[in-house]
């Protein structure tokens, strides 16, 4: 065969090869920039030093009443609460105080930046009890037998297949750990996500069932806007 055949035979083979690679390399880059989008779509949308102050708004004691959240944990010293959904740390900083060591895990780094800046205001003896943890969002990103607590305030709602998350975090928990979801109720409230968002109580029960919990504690009146379940592995 001709010299010239073959250099245009190989030629042909190295520009297939080399568009393929590029297709490839294209399809990848789109896959991860829909990641990104999707982990970071908060920040599209507000400022993060906006969603800080809603986050920590004074009035948020008054609804989200997190002392009376917190007494359905009962005695939480040198147990271990993983806080999905950690956000700015509102409750993974009250855990501590009451003798927890806490695992802050959420999809945005920004938050787990701001808690770890927030641990110099705690004791030297208790900022050591708090680590956050980066994850993606359909997985609590938690070890086998890891925690004795896994709380989700203001997320459960957000979650995709909720009832496969709710196994991966059965998988975290040791035996006997509890699991306690803290959600908007139906209806016309003044906070909380759109009614078509809302996942109430009773659909949230039968998830957590599907799960594999058992449900120990439903408590639909001691918030005024959200209800309370508890659930035992």
């Amino acid at each position: 065969m001709p010299r010239v055949i073959i250099l245009l035979i190989l030629f042909s083979f190295f520009i297939s090869c080399k568009r393929n690679y590029n297709n490839e390399s294209e399809t990848e880059k789109r896959s991860l920039d829909s990641v990104n989008i999707t982990s970071n779509s908060n920040f599209q949308l507000e400022d993060f030093d906006d969603l800080v102050k809603k986050y920590e708004d004074p009035e948020r004691l008054n609804w989200q009443n997190p002392d009376k959240v917190l007494e359905k944990m009962g005695n939480l010293s040198n147990k271990t609460v993983a806080d999905i959904g950690v956000g700015t740390g509102y409750f993974a900083f009250r855990l501590v105080r009451r003798g927890a060591k806490v695992i802050g895990i959420d999809i945005e780094e920004k938050f787990l930046e701001y808690i770890e800046d927030r641990k110099s205001d705690l004791p030297e003896s208790l900022s050591e009890n708090i680590t956050t943890r980066l994850t993606g969002p359909n997985t609590p990103n938690l070890t086998p037998n890891e925690v004795d607590w896994v709380l989700i305030v203001n997320t459960y709602y957000i979650l995709d297949d909720r009832v496969s998350y709710l196994q991966k975090i059965r998988e975290g928990l040791n035996t006997g750990g509890k699991l306690i979801v803290v959600d908007f109720k139906s209806g016309n409230i003044p906070i909380g996500p759109s009614e078509d968002e809302k996942v109430n109580a009773n659909e949230a029960s039968a998830e957590i069932k599907n799960a594999g919990f058992i449900i120990i504690d439903k408590d639909l009146n001691s918030l005024q806007y959200q209800y309370i379940i508890v659930a035992q592995k």
